[in-house]
Parts: C-alpha cells; sequence; structure tokens
C-alpha cells in the first residue's frame, strides 16, 4: 500500500492511518479518503438567485443522507491499483470517518491559531497528567 499524509492537517493521529488501512483490507477498496460527514443543504448560484442542488432542502435533516467532504489528508492506495493506473484515487473507493479535530486543516492565519491553540491546551494537560501520577 502506498499512503500520503498532508502536512495541511497536523491533528491527524496514528490511529487514523491504521483505520484506513484496515478499511481497505476489511471492504476490498483499491484507494481510501478521509472524509467528514456533512447534512447542510448546498446552493448553486444560477443568475435569479440561489437554487439547492441535490433537492436537500425538501427533506429533514435527519431525512438527508449525509455527503462526505474529503477532509484529513489521508490518502490510501494498493500499490498494484496505483500500478495501473498511476493514479492515488482509482477503482473502488472507500473511506475512513476522522473526527473534527482531526479535520481541522492549516489554510489560513486563523487555521494556525485555533490548532496552535489546541496543541498547547493538550501539552498542557499531558504535563498535568504526568504530575499527577
Amino acid at each position: 500500500n502506498l499512503a500520503i499524509i498532508t502536512l495541511e492537517y497536523p491533528l491527524i493521529r496514528r490511529e487514523h492511518i491504521d483505520d484506513a488501512i484496515n478499511t481497505m483490507a476489511l471492504f476490498g477498496t483499491d484507494s481510501i479518503i478521509s472524509v467528514r460527514p456533512d447534512n447542510a443543504i448546498f446552493y448553486q448560484h444560477h443568475g435569479d438567485g440561489l437554487h439547492p442542488i441535490l433537492n436537500r432542502d425538501k427533506f429533514t435533516k435527519l431525512e438527508r443522507e449525509a455527503l462526505f467532504k474529503q477532509l484529513g489528508g489521508i490518502t490510501v492506495v494498493r500499490k498494484v491499483a496505483f500500478d495501473e493506473s498511476k493514479q492515488m484515487l482509482c477503482g473502488k473507493v472507500g473511506h475512513v470517518v476522522i473526527d473534527q479535530k482531526a479535520g481541522l486543516g492549516l489554510f489560513s492565519n486563523i487555521d494556525f491559531e485555533i490548532i496552535r491553540y489546541y496543541q498547547k491546551n493538550q501539552n498542557s494537560n499531558k504535563t498535568n497528567d504526568v504530575i499527577e501520577q
């Protein structure tokens, strides 16, 4: 297997990568991507205003099936599938759902501040755990 983990998602953990590889083996997929579910209603502008896409406005949040947004920067592909297609996403594509924290990406200054704040607090919690032991 070949795996790409992008730097834009610094909160991805080893467990997420293990889950992706295990999911590939379990479901026999050729590729795996990391995703987050999204139940929002999306709109497209057609010149005369916004129009909901996929008729998702006709259903309540509970009735709508989630769309999945690729996040987290994990892409795994079977080497055989990659050798045949020369693409990271090919054949049967599966997914691994990551938590909201792992889906935080570095794309702006505010993203950087949020992730830095989280990591700083996480490190202080580890220090407190060691002191309490």
